[in-house]
């Protein structure tokens, strides 16, 4: 199964957007369709959210960003390391209880 070329091209549009509330709507829109998406899909969706919360500045959207691979991680198995490596620049003195949490499960798992 698979969203499609269009949709994924939507999502990545919005998570990368300039608009705070637009990037975070979009984090959690990708969470909703956990099992809609194929492998490569997972992977696009998880490099373009790490990427995005590497450089976040909204913490509402970085714990959005952040939840939304975590969701793809557990749902799917499908994430690598290689896939989160931009988290590995996040500074960890940022980042609140739920963010910690996701870091945690990423450097056990992933990293």
């Amino acid at each position: 199964m698979a969203v499609g070329d269009c949709e994924l091209a939507v999502l990545i549009r919005e998570i990368t957007s300039f608009d705070p509330g637009l990037r975070g709507n979009a984090a959690d829109r990708v969470t909703d369709r956990l099992g809609s998406y194929d492998p490569f899909e997972v992977r696009t969706l998880a490099r373009v959210l790490a990427t995005m919360a590497a450089v976040e500045r909204a913490t509402s959207c970085r714990k959005a960003q952040l939840y939304a691979i975590h969701a793809l991680h557990i749902a799917t198995g499908l994430v690598t390391g290689q896939d989160i490596e931009p988290l590995r620049r996040i500074r960890r003195d940022m980042l609140e209880g739920p963010e910690r949490e996701y870091m945690r499960t990423f450097e056990e798992d992933l990293l």
